[in-house]
């Protein structure tokens, strides 16, 4: 039985993200996951029943009334914003999760929806978005801005005052040093070091990072 003050929360996707965000929410006494809905039913994951497709989440709510998004992203989050727009259209609550593992500085202000995974700090006067990704062992410094449904992915620095756009995709171990700005919908690639502005919809790799540009034989 849950403990008293226990959020009945559901996790909508079932992939590699979303098991762990099950794992996550499985420890500690905050959360009691009720179940996973996905097209796909995988039988239980890490115990954790199937509860159906899309097509219940309207029902799921009645009974279970929060939700957490454990669709992930590589760069499009379309399937992402899909995922949290469905869940808000059939009544759910989404709260931001943070790992116990986690630190959060004072004064940080979180989005519905957004997770902080293991291992992740953010220090005093951040400002994040609706549901954006800090994963595992990120570090966010002072007085950042994270966009709504951006991915700060495994192990990426962002240095203090640094500011990621909606939906943009910072990669696995990149860097952005100090008060960067990094343009919506832009992909930075994985151990980049941003050292220049980036503009919105552009990817940048390498070490300093520079725009890629497509190859000319690319279709």
């Amino acid at each position: 039985m849950s403990a008293q003050g226990t959020l009945r929360i559901v996790v909508v996707g079932a992939g590699g993200h979303g098991k762990v965000i099950i794992s996550m929410l499985q420890r500690g006494d905050a959360y009691s996951v009720c179940g996973y809905v996905d097209p796909t039913d995988s039988g239980p994951v890490l115990d954790v029943p199937h509860l159906g497709d899309d097509s219940m989440l309207a029902e799921i709510a009645q009974k279970c009334g929060n939700a957490v998004i454990g669709v992930g992203s590589l760069g499009d989050v379309r399937a992402r914003v899909a995922a949290f727009e469905r869940c808000r259209a059939a009544g759910f609550d989404m709260p931001a999760i943070t790992a116990p593992t986690a630190v959060s500085g004072h004064h940080v202000a979180i989005g519905d929806g957004t997770v902080l995974m293991d291992g992740v700090v953010v220090q005093p006067g951040t400002q994040i978005g609706h549901c954006a990704i800090l994963n595992t062992r990120s570090s966010i410094d002072h007085d950042c801005r994270i966009g709504d449904f951006a991915h700060i992915a495994p192990g990426a620095t962002l240095s203090g005052e640094a500011t990621i756009g909606d939906r943009a995709h910072v990669g696995t171990g990149a860097t952005i040093i100090q008060g960067i700005r990094v343009g919506e919908r832009c992909i930075i690639g994985a151990g980049a070091v941003v050292v220049e502005d980036c503009e919105a919809g552009q990817t940048y790799t390498g070490v300093p990072a520079t725009r890629h540009e497509p190859s000319r034989n690319s279709k």
